[in-house]
């Protein structure tokens, strides 16, 4: 389960943020999970709650946005969107598609407490 990891990480950008912004507690924290990223939004959830404690997000909300996949067709040569790895173009129905958007996971902002 690499949500853990994730989690993890999403913690110590956010531990890195409230210091260098002088915050002592973090209020919220909005994330982008990109629809093809392959993250379990459940499971990054679940980890978020056990990594956070003891931290200055002990109390924070986690907010998620889920930004849509997109991928360029090499067939019709439209940027198209893409729900998961393996469909098909749903313009031509080819399969010749390289993923554009929706691979990533960002810490999108953080609300403090101060």
């Amino acid at each position: 389960m690499h949500e853990v990891s994730l989690a993890e990480g999403i913690i110590e950008v956010v531990e890195n943020a409230a210091r260098n912004a002088g915050a002592k507690r973090i209020k919220t924290v909005r994330i982008a999970v990109g629809e093809l990223s392959n993250v379990e939004i459940d499971a990054l959830s679940f980890a978020f709650e056990s990594v956070k404690r003891g931290t200055v997000a002990d109390k924070a909300a986690l907010v998620i946005e889920r930004p849509e996949g997109r991928a360029w067709c090499m067939d019709c040569m439209k940027e198209v969107a893409l729900h998961r790895y393996g469909d098909a173009c749903p313009s031509c129905g080819n399969y010749h598609l390289m993923p554009s958007e929706g691979r990533d996971l960002k810490v999108v902002d953080l609300e403090s407490e101060d």
